[in-house]
This record gives C-alpha cells, sequence and structure tokens, in this order.
C-alpha cells in the first residue's frame, strides 16, 4: 500500500499526526498551552519533515526494513531540527518558545515516529504474517530480481517470507543451493507440490510469469499470494520501484529518485553551500588567477563540453592547467608526466583547485556540489558504446565531488575495471541519494583534502 499515491498521503498525514501529538505532549508535561506559535512551529515541522525525507524516499520505497526505517527517519528529523534552529535564529524569536519543552519535543518526536511507522510495518504490510511471522514461498523461474529478492528475506527474516524451493524448466538455470529445485510444471505435479508444502506465496521470474499465468488457475489448489518480477536485462545498474500513474501500476527501471521536493532540496543545498563556498575561495581563486597569467601564454579560466542533466550539454568551466585548450573530438586526458601541463597547473591538479569554478556552474544550475563527475563529451560518447547503464548517469546533475571521488576512484582511466568501478559508485548514490549522503561526501572531501596522487 506505501508504494501508491493513497498510501503515501497515509504516511504523511500519520507522521504529521506525530509531531503535533508529540509536541502536545511536550507542552502538557512542561503547563504550557498550544499556543499560536507552537501551532506555526508544528506546521513548519511537517513540511521540512516531509521535504527532507522524501530525499531518503520514506515515503516511496515500501519495503525498508524497521532497522533502515528508523535510521532514515532519525536522520531526516534531526536534519529538520536543524532548519528549524537555523530559522529561528535568522528570525530572531528562538525566546518565544520554552527550551524544555523543545527539548522533550525533540527527543519525543523522533521516538514516536519509529514507534507508529513500526506498527504500521508490522500490522500491514501484506507480505508479515502476524500469526508465527512465517510463511512458505517459491520461486517458479529464475532471475537477477529473484536472486536478490531471496537474499533480501534471508536478510529480513521480520518481513514473515521463508523460500523453500524454486521450480525451473531450464537444466541450464542454476538455482541457490538453499532451495530445493523442482523439474517440470505439469499442472497435477504443482498441484501436489503445493499441496504438500502448504505454499502461502508465489513468485513468477522472468520468461515463466508469461507462461505460468495462462495455467494459474489449473494448479493453484488454494488462495496464494503471487507475485512478478519481471526480465530486466540492465538489472545490476537498476534500481526498480514501483510507481502509479492514473491507476495504472509501473514500474520504475530508469526514474531518478531526485524529482519534486528531493529535487527542490539539493537546489537550496547547492544554492546556501555553493554560494558560502564561493565567497570563502574567492581570495584563493584571485591568487590562482594572477599565478597562471604570470605563470604561462594563455587564458586564465578554461571551457570545455560536459554532459549534464537528461545527457545536454553545457559548458564547464575550469582554471587553464594545460599550454593547449582541447574540445572537440580529439580531446587527450591527461596523464602521468603529460608535458602540456604547466607548472602551476601541476599543483592545481594535484589539489584539485582547477575546478573551483565549477562553481559557477553549480550557481547556475548546470552542475550539483555532488554528483557524478562529468567526462569530455567525446569520452562519454566512447564510454557509452562498451559500458551498459553508462547513460544513467545523466538522471542526476554531474557535480563536483561525489562517491565514487572520496573512495579513490578518480584520475586517469586506464582500463575497463576503472570504469566500472565508477560507475558503481556512481549508481550507489544516484540511487541512495539523500541530502545527509550529500553533506557525507562533502565533509569526507574535506576532510580527506583535495589532494589526491592519481590527480594529474
Amino acid at each position: 500500500m506505501t508504494g501508491t499515491f493513497g498510501g503515501r498521503l497515509v504516511l504523511r498525514l500519520m507522521d504529521a499526526g506525530v509531531l503535533v501529538a508529540s509536541l502536545f505532549l511536550a507542552l502538557r508535561l512542561r503547563g504550557l498551552p498550544l499556543s499560536t506559535d507552537y501551532i506555526m512551529l508544528a506546521l513548519i515541522a511537517i513540511v521540512l519533515l516531509w521535504l527532507i525525507a522524501e530525499g531518503y524516499q520514506i515515503y516511496t520505497v515500501p519495503t525498508h526494513s524497521l532497522s533502515v526505517l528508523g535510521r532514515h527517519l532519525l536522520q531526516a528529523w534531526l536534519w529538520t531540527v536543524v532548519f528549524l534552529l537555523f530559522l529561528g535564529w535568522m528570525c530572531k524569536c528562538t525566546h518565544r518558545f520554552s527550551r524544555l519543552a523543545m527539548g522533550l519535543w525533540a527527543v519525543g518526536a523522533p521516538l514516536g515516529l519509529v514507534v507508529v511507522r513500526g506498527a504500521w510495518l508490522y500490522g500491514l504490510t501484506p507480505l508479515y504474517t502476524r500469526q508465527n511471522g512465517q510463511r512458505k514461498a517459491v520461486f517458479i523461474g529464475w532471475n537477477p530480481l529473484a536472486q536478490r529478492l531471496l537474499e533480501h528475506f534471508q536478510q529480513n527474516p521480520q518481513w514473515g517470507i521463508r523460500p523453500v524451493a524454486v521450480l525451473v524448466d531450464e537444466e541450464t538455470t542454476s538455482p541457490p543451493p538453499t532451495l530445493a529445485p523442482m523439474r517440470g510444471r505439469k499442472p497435477e505435479d504443482l498441484r501436489a507440490f503445493f499441496q504438500n508444502h502448504g505454499v502461502d506465496v508465489v513468485f513468477l521470474a522472468g520468461s515463466a510469469a508469461q507462461q505460468e499465468l495462462k495455467t494459474l488457475g489449473k494448479w493453484l489448489n488454494g488462495p496464494c499470494d503471487v507475485y512478478i518480477l519481471p526480465e530486466t536485462p540492465l538489472f545490476p545498474f537498476l534500481n526498480p520501484r514501483p510507481e502509479e500513474f492514473g491507476g495504472v501500476p509501473c514500474w520504475a527501471l530508469f526514474a531518478s529518485p531526485l524529482q519534486g521536493p528531493a529535487q527542490w532540496l539539493k537546489r537550496l543545498e547547492d544554492l546556501v553551500i555553493g554560494t558560502l563556498a564561493l565567497v570563502v575561495f574567492a581570495p584563493l581563486m584571485l591568487l590562482i588567477a594572477i599565478a597562471i597569467r604570470l605563470d604561462s601564454p594563455g587564458p586564465v579560466l578554461f571551457r570545455q563540453r560536459r554532459y549534464g542533466l537528461n545527457g545536454k550539454t553545457f559548458w564547464m568551466w575550469k582554471f587553464r592547467t594545460m599550454r593547449v585548450v582541447e574540445d572537440g573530438p580529439a580531446v587527450k586526458p591527461a596523464t602521468q608526466q603529460d608535458k602540456r601541463v604547466t607548472r602551476v597547473g601541476r599543483w592545481l591538479r594535484r589539489f584539485s583547485l582547477d575546478e573551483l569554478p565549477q562553481l559557477f556552474n553549480v550557481l547556475k544550475g548546470e552542475m550539483s556540489l555532488v554528483g557524478p563527475r562529468p567526462f569530455a563529451v567525446v569520452m562519454d560518447d566512447q564510454f557509452r558504446k562498451y559500458v551498459d547503464g553508462f547513460i544513467l548517469r545523466y538522471r542526476v546533475k554531474p557535480g563536483m565531488t561525489g562517491w565514487a571521488q572520496v573512495h579513490g576512484w578518480r584520475g586517469e582511466i586506464k582500463t575497463k575495471e576503472d570504469l566500472l568501478m565508477r560507475l558503481q559508485y556512481d549508481l550507489y548514490y544516484i540511487h541512495n541519494w539523500s541530502l545527509f549522503l550529500d553533506l557525507k561526501i562533502l565533509w569526507m572531501t574535506i576532510w580527506r583534502g583535495f589532494y589526491h596522487p592519481k590527480a594529474y
């Protein structure tokens, strides 16, 4: 239910009710009435929590375990409190609220959110059995989605699903050793199997879904929940999730998580932090510009075409670090001991200071502070031809720093593995985006320093 619009609305209203109830309780413990100021505070907190929670996909992904969901709720509430404190400081109105009541609310609200959501998860999730916590499941057919689902059930027993067998036709199919394989799908054999094992849930995987749906009524001898796991050739690079448009169920395979409120939140992050960074680094950028002019002839700034959001090209700015300015069908990436790199440019590249002008790209909305690092257009066109899933990087804006970069995947690409590892980290970031993850990457970028030995 949580994957539908109605289910998401219920969850939002439920969280809003928890915030209001916990604030009312905190005020009663303090002996204060629910005045207009506190009502406005609750409304602002509700809107902030809704916006921030979108970034953690709290209202869109129905399969969170309670531990993951609880952690995301706590992080979303933490950022809500931070923004409330910032707004109170900006408008100089914090003196109008009881500090003790606000402290009780800050502690009680997240506990209420987790408890109520846990009751919802365990009480209303259709895959959870209220009796003994175990329902037997059978996979008919096998594909990567079935493998992922099996691992999910094994790691999250609270969902109450225990896979017991996989039914396959092909001799080449290799189901996992933890499931008993059964060859053949005659209706009478299937009926006997289901009756003897007391199967409660059926997952139709891949091509088996189309075949078995035609004969479903012939071999089901009792009520079973039936689910379809479609074939997805690029599954390792996807993060599929259910959506609904006008009552029609769909699978989102390529959809970006940065839509609606999450997109606005990330844009606000770029504007606020990007402006502060530009003010802080402005004196250093001026000194760098002077050093470049004194070191070698040519322009201070260098621009090159890159692919941005949805594959649209834009001009990305950098400090010039080479004696050549390349853009077009022939762009040679920098290599170790590259003679094209100037003396000042070598230091700028080593400490990533040549990237500072991209703050202007961030403020213009062409880039983000955090995201997949863009390659030159000609390199992108080459990578897309022989790396499946590379185009998925275009679902978000490119960034000045990223999840791959803070884990050491930067610099020259010498092998296909170098590119695949970058893609793996970039797709992890896209699939798991949150405001907390962005701030974590920015902190790791600062804490580990801008220096990297592969940046030459």
